[in-house]
């Protein structure tokens, strides 16, 4: 699951996937926030960036 919306100038990303969360590193997009469930384990990351750049992470892990 990815999901993306506005933060100021910036976007943010929302992704359950790791592939997703790699894509977003290497895209330059910063950490943001990571979700774990109550036993610790990581299921989510968040980040944030330029607009552009999460539109391209998107796009290539977005099923058309």
């Amino acid at each position: 699951m990815v999901e993306t919306w506005a933060y100021g100038d910036k976007a943010v990303l929302y992704s359950e996937d790791g592939r997703v969360w790699q894509a977003a590193l290497e895209a330059g997009l910063k950490p943001m926030a990571e979700y774990r469930r109550p036993d610790g384990v990581l299921f989510a990351k968040q980040f944030v960036g330029d607009r552009e750049a999460v539109r391209e992470v998107v796009k290539k892990y977005t099923p058309a």
